[in-house]
């Protein structure tokens, strides 16, 4: 059994079992068990030895090779994860990092993120926006949040981009939009 991993942000909900299985587009449950338990049953078994041989030349090796064990995994999974958390070219951060620069905000800007924006797009931005916070609200049943001058909204699929923000108020145009990133950018004034 794998679990696809595209859109769920792999790099972080799946770090573990794509270092464990060295599969970073399908997390293999089966495998990445499989693993985990080899690797319990070798670092049980180094922790046997040491306690059998409690001092001496035996005990120094042992201790020395249970080290180095523990090390070498802990270097190659920070690697790999350092190495593939960090790469931009999936879909979602590009999508992203597009919705970020369209957007053009600026300091003062107080954004509001439509409930029909997929995480993936507004999340990165919450790190990038250092002088507000995102503010959420529902589209079409509540206005939003007072003073906000930008308005993130998800573009629903075979409609027009206005349909992401249903009732829109006066004095608020489309700035940005990707229909195939599924994001409009709407600014008052």
């Amino acid at each position: 059994m794998t679990v696809p991993t595209d859109g769920f942000g792999s790099g972080f909900n799946f770090a573990e079992p794509a270092v464990l299985t060295m599969n970073w587009t399908q997390a293999s449950v089966p495998l990445a068990t499989a693993v985990t338990l080899i690797m319990l049953a070798v670092w049980i078994g180094l922790a046997g030895l040491l306690r059998r041989w409690r001092a001496g030349v035996p005990f120094a090796a042992v201790a020395t090779a249970f080290g180095a064990g523990v090390a070498a995994v802990s270097l190659v999974a920070v690697t790999q994860m350092t190495s593939h958390v960090s790469r931009t070219s999936s879909s979602n951060a590009q999508a992203a990092s597009a919705l970020i620069q369209a957007g053009t905000l600026r300091p003062g800007d107080r954004v509001a993120i439509a409930s029909s924006l997929a995480w993936y797009l507004w999340v990165p931005q919450a790190f990038e926006v250092t002088w507000t916070e995102l503010e959420p609200f529902t589209p079409g049943s509540q206005p939003p949040p007072a003073g906000t001058t930008v308005v993130e909204s998800g573009w629903p699929t075979g409609q027009p981009a206005q349909a992401g923000w249903p009732g829109a108020p006066a004095g608020w145009r489309i700035v940005a939009a990707d229909q195939d990133a599924g994001w409009v950018v709407w600014r008052k004034g």
